[in-house]
């Protein structure tokens, strides 16, 4: 069975939503995202789109984790609950000005 880990390099929040992990997800049924925010005193929000359009057009996107909020130091895990051709972690600015650092890792399993 396959297994394919992706990580992020650290990326500063902005005052709208960016992509902090975007990933072709095609023949991974099993995923589990990990968002981190490892700034020391800001929250940060974030959301998890998806897409199974193989070419992940703009206008295929769908909410699979609506926007929730992560703390100074907190860590979220999120079990996508189907298969997608793609995977979007955004992160945006809890309040603004204020710039949290994001981090996200996929984890996928799929068959061989």
């Amino acid at each position: 069975m396959p297994y394919v880990k992706q990580e992020t390099t650290a990326q500063n929040t902005t005052s709208s939503y960016a992509s902090l992990l975007r990933a072709r997800v095609i023949g991974f049924p099993h995923a589990t995202i990990v968002v981190t925010n490892s700034h020391g005193s800001y929250s940060l929000n974030y959301k998890v789109l998806t897409s199974n359009d193989p070419k992940g057009a703009a206008n295929t996107w769908a909410e699979e984790k609506a926007e929730a909020t992560l703390a100074a130091g907190a860590v979220a895990r999120h079990v996508l609950t189907g298969a997608f051709c793609w995977i979007d972690v955004q992160i945006v600015d809890t309040t603004g000005g204020q710039h949290a650092i994001g981090n996200a890792w996929l984890q996928a399993c799929g068959i061989v």
